[in-house]
């Protein structure tokens, strides 16, 4: 019984491991991703592929959230939402999804007019240039065909719509946080499952264990399905 115990939490840590690995790799690629961005025009807008980062000053951007996505477990555990705006190239005559915080609008123009936004520098754009969701083109397809309709090219990669994701460096923090939780429960699980006596002649510090490992468990587990949803 105690060996059949002992697979089974090495099964465990090894699986942890797995996605400890898999998360910091993935953060680290993106943030290295987004220190190297390929700088974008913001007359031309020449973004035809996805995978890439991308950078530049832009001036135009839709007023407020134009589509919000609500994620949850089962329809019934709220895990977040994602909110998607239009930027614009400077003719207005090509447009881009892009993936922001719900308040982006007011810190892109913060306070000032489109006039004056379109005789200064802009606000900088830097992030992660993904494939739209099929969901969201399905929901947005009406806006989308308007922009067609009055000659507005909306940009994909030639077989799906694009957006840029600019929620890409939070989330890489927030992936960090979530391979750090995980790192903790493996360390506590080796503790209880393979130093017996250790556990036997420290039963508070066992008990501890126990508990921070099941609670960290849990909001790693939260985390990582809030964090999972952002990932393509």
């Amino acid at each position: 019984m105690e060996r059949k115990v002992k697979i089974k939490s090495v099964i465990g840590i090894l699986l942890l491991l797995a996605f400890i690995v898999y998360y910091c790799v993935t953060a680290i690629v993106d943030l290295v991703s987004l220190g190297n961005s390929k700088a974008i025009d913001s007359q031309t807008m020449e973004i035809n592929d996805d995978g890439i980062s991308v950078c530049g000053d832009f001036h135009y951007i839709s007023d407020g959230p134009i589509f919000k996505m609500k994620h949850s477990i089962n329809y019934l555990i709220p895990t977040g939402n994602e909110y998607y705006f239009m930027l614009f190239s400077d003719d207005f005559s090509k447009a881009i999804f892009v993936r922001a915080d719900e308040d982006f609008a007011d810190t892109f123009y913060n306070g000032k007019t489109t006039v004056e936004m379109s005789k200064g520098k802009g606000y900088t754009i830097n992030g992660k240039v993904r494939e739209l969701d099929y969901k969201i083109k399905h929901e947005m397809s009406d806006y989308i065909e308007d922009l067609w309709d009055n000659n507005v090219q909306v940009l994909s990669n030639g077989s799906e719509y694009l957006f840029i994701d600019l929620t890409v460096s939070f989330q890489c923090t927030l992936r960090l946080i979530t391979a750090f939780v995980f790192m903790l429960c493996t360390v506590f699980i080796i503790v209880l499952a393979h130093c017996k006596s250790f556990c036997e002649n420290h039963p508070g510090v066992s008990r501890f264990l126990g508990i921070a490992t099941v609670v960290l468990l849990i909001a790693g587990i939260l985390s990582m399905v809030y964090t999972m949803s952002f990932l393509f």
